[in-house]
């Protein structure tokens, strides 16, 4: 791993609101070639039926990084298995080699 200037203030790793959709929203579309809205951030992660868990890392206001997961049921059989879904995992260029989609995951 390497070291950074960036981390003499580590990010905030936290349990994401509404209030993070444009920022979240502002990552994704600066990482994919699909660009999203934060109606489209409310929808997959506040509004819908069966929302998801969304962490995020925000470092002087700004969202660097984020990973998701939405429950579903798979069927074997006749037995039916509770799992999540990762989905939109991501993190900011300058935030990449720090370790920081570790902590998105473990929080």
């Amino acid at each position: 791993m390497r070291t950074s200037t960036l981390l003499s203030t580590p990010p905030a790793v936290r349990l994401a609101t509404i209030d993070d959709a444009p920022g979240f929203a502002a990552l994704f579309n600066s990482l994919y070639r699909r660009h999203i809205d934060e109606a489209y951030v409310r929808w997959q992660f506040f509004d819908d039926a069966f929302p998801g868990r969304l962490a995020v890392a925000e470092h002087g206001g700004r969202i660097v990084g984020a990973h998701a997961v939405q429950p579903r049921t798979a069927c074997l059989g006749q037995r039916r298995i509770p799992l999540l879904l990762a989905l939109d995992s991501m993190v900011a260029p300058d935030w990449r080699g720090l370790g920081l989609y570790g902590q998105l995951v473990d929080y």
